[in-house]
């Protein structure tokens, strides 16, 4: 069953991952972040971080090169107890765990957090009232933006009703997805294209095969960059 037995909605907030260069591993690169989270009616979500901040999970400087080019996928997913799958094939025979759900109490309310697989990540979870809601280590939720419907308009001139949201910690704009398309909304309720964002089976250096979420920014020379296992990894 494709999106498994969950609704799964997705949304985006873009952020930039600043890439350090090692040996067998990419230049200094910016291209959006990605991680997912949870929402009270037990949907998945995008989010992304603008700045980088460490908000969704802690940074990393280690980024490496695919030797493969990562190849683009409308996966098959699947909730199975509480881990999320994602096909690593169109026909959703293979799949491999993406994260896990968690449960978390926040003002006396039970939050549905997701939080991806790997090293540094953070359970992410959205409240009945549209705040966005990050678990520290200490396993404190600690609110790091808001959500809402917004009515923009899109490049045809068209009215159309969005899922955005921003971050708390700056005075970022409303940021959304309109199929596939990483967009923000300007002051006259216009929306600018600022990205792109997409399921993507990547090859590892051991021959591993896995599907990410993958994002690439708009500018000259970008590249279509995601994380796993807590690694950035990046088309050449």
């Amino acid at each position: 069953m494709r999106f498994g037995s969950y609704f799964i909605i997705i949304v985006l907030i873009l952020g930039q991952v600043f890439l350090a260069g090692a040996p067998g591993r990419g230049n200094a690169v910016r291209e959006p972040a990605v991680t997912m989270y949870g929402d009270y009616s037990k949907g998945l979500h995008i989010i992304f971080d603008l700045e980088n901040s460490g908000q969704l999970y802690s940074p990393t400087n280690e980024t490496i090169k695919l030797e493969t080019p990562s190849q683009p996928i409308n996966p098959w997913t699947t909730f199975i107890k509480d881990s999320f799958y994602v096909a690593i094939d169109e026909e959703g025979k293979n799949v491999v765990e993406f994260g896990k759900i968690e449960y978390h109490t926040v003002e006396g309310f039970r939050l549905f957090t997701f939080k991806r697989n790997g090293a540094g990540e953070k359970p992410i979870g959205c409240d009945v009232k549209g705040k966005i809601w990050a678990v520290n280590s200490s396993g404190t939720p600690e609110p790091i933006a808001e959500r809402a419907y917004r009515d923009v308009i899109d490049g045809s001139g068209e009215k159309v009703r969005v899922l955005m949201h921003r971050l708390l910690s700056s005075a970022g704009k409303w940021i959304g997805d309109m199929g596939g398309q990483i967009v923000e909304e300007q002051e006259d309720g216009k929306v600018n294209q600022i990205g792109w964002c997409q399921w993507r089976v990547i090859t590892l250096s051991d021959g591993k095969i896995t599907t990410i979420l993958m994002t690439r920014g708009m500018e000259s020379g970008s590249k279509w960059s995601g994380r796993y296992q807590g690694v950035l990894y990046q088309d050449k």
